[in-house]
């Protein structure tokens, strides 16, 4: 009972507040249409295209209230309302782009190599390439430390970027979480820990290291 009343006076207040913001947008669509020019007149079919986009070269407001409902459209006729447009469109052609990032990123696997006397690191592309001569020192971790992600990707399956590592500090970090094999490689100036896409694949970069760094 307590909470089918509490979502009662919840709807109401939501309604309330829609009315009252409908009316005074309402209001403040008349006083804006008092102060356009005569000879501009807004709901002007010639000036929308489709109906739905302003198109007026004579209008000079960038924005105009929406002929149906409340808020306000821009009229692509002026150069603030195509750089607006613009940056619309390419926000919504980025979501699915972003949708088809998000899924390589997640199901492309991490890549350790030794060659050239370099510890390579790939991903979708060369992440990390380390000179083996720069690496000071080598740790092997059965587990991973408690982490947490400052910049950077932080998946299920991939931890890539700059991360803070209990014990370690400040680290980039290159590896798959699920793996129980770790490399903590220490330079003069930065702390990796990385692994292969598995356990076995990163014990065997481990002995490939170990043999070149001393």
């Amino acid at each position: 009972m307590s909470f089918m009343l509490s979502t009662m006076i919840y709807s109401v207040v939501i309604v309330f507040i829609s009315i009252y913001s409908e009316l005074k947008v309402r209001k403040l669509q008349r006083k804006y249409s008092m102060d356009q020019p005569m000879d501009v007149v807004v709901d002007d079919d010639s000036n929308w295209i489709f109906g739905m986009l302003y198109y007026n070269p004579r209008d000079k407001h960038t924005l105009i209230a929406k002929r149906v409902g409340m808020g306000t459209t821009c009229n692509l006729a002026t150069k603030a309302g195509k750089v607006l447009a613009g940056f619309v469109i390419i926000a919504l052609l980025s979501i699915p782009l972003s949708c088809v990032w998000i899924f390589f990123e997640e199901f492309t696997p991490i890549s350790l190599q030794v060659e050239n006397h370099e510890l390579i690191a790939t991903h979708l592309k060369e992440e990390y390439k380390i000179p083996l001569d720069e690496i000071i020192e080598i740790e092997y971790l059965t587990s991973l430390p408690r982490t947490s992600k400052n910049v950077g990707t932080g998946l299920d399956n991939l931890y890539k970027g700059d991360f803070s590592v209990k014990g370690y500090g400040s680290c980039e970090v290159f590896l798959n979480p699920e793996t129980e094999a770790f490399l903590v490689l220490h330079t003069k100036e930065e702390t990796y820990i990385f692994s292969d896409e598995t356990t076995e694949k990163t014990i065997e970069v481990y002995k490939k290291l170990k043999e070149v760094v001393q």
